[in-house]
């Protein structure tokens, strides 16, 4: 969730709240400079600021799923949490992919996205609530699609399930299961596809935990986004007076 701010300070776009100044008698090289609200910062990876409205944008576009009973201030700071990971992610795998972007797997994206709104008019109102166009939602899936191939390609080429992997799976919880629910076992050869599968993802799952791990450790991470009311550290710009 990129949102627009200057070039030079954080590399995009920024969206200006609008906070005016007021007029004074005093000439205009004299006049002070005013300050304007931009953003507020959440977290900061590496000198990177991650911003409030990046939180409020995954939220917006339900890029990370809430749970049954969750409080609004964890689920702000799981959705904080899930950007620095996805920070992090990105910026070890620009240094593999290079490849674009399948076009046509964005445009499955983009729909997808586009489906969870009433009509048209209601994602684009989002977009343009959210100081965000369409070019920038396909910049921000481009991103997590880069991640998904890395994992796809370079992660889950670790992973491999051993027959003895699976075999211990069907002892301890394919046979306990069944008998659980007083249904005949099934045979190890009819599952053995299904188990081997299933392994494979939770391996695949502990690989990129190990990996998110590992470049949070070396990332210089600082979170400021907590469940009080304490505000977060503002994104300002100044205008001086013409």
């Amino acid at each position: 969730m990129l949102l627009a701010r200057p070039a030079f300070l954080f590399g995009g776009l920024v969206l200006t709240l609008g906070l005016g100044w007021s007029p004074s008698v005093l000439r205009a090289e004299e006049q002070p400079a005013s300050r304007f609200l931009i953003d507020r910062i959440a977290a900061v990876v590496d000198e990177t600021p991650i911003l409030l409205s990046d939180v409020e944008r995954a939220i917006a576009f339900g890029l990370v799923a809430g749970r049954d009973q969750e409080a609004a201030d964890a689920y702000r700071q799981r959705v904080l949490d899930g950007l620095i990971d996805q920070h992090v992610r990105l910026r070890d795998v620009r240094r593999f992919e290079r490849e674009s972007i399948d076009p046509q797997t964005l445009r499955e994206q983009v729909t997808a996205i586009r489906a969870r709104f009433p009509d048209a008019g209601a994602f684009e109102a989002r977009l343009e609530a959210l100081g965000m166009t369409e070019a920038g939602l396909e910049a921000l899936l481009a991103d997590q699609l880069r991640v998904l191939h890395h994992v796809e390609t370079r992660l889950r080429a670790r992973v491999f399930v051993s027959n003895e992997a699976i075999q211990q799976h069907f002892d301890q919880e394919v046979t306990v299961q069944a008998r659980a629910a007083g249904q005949p076992q099934p045979p190890l050869e009819a599952v053995r596809d299904a188990i081997r599968a299933l392994l494979t993802e939770r391996l695949l799952d502990q690989e990129i935990i190990h990996w998110t791990e590992e470049l949070r450790d070396r990332a210089d991470i600082t979170i400021l986004l907590q469940p009080t009311e304490r505000p977060l550290p503002p994104v300002t710009s100044i205008r001086t007076p013409d």
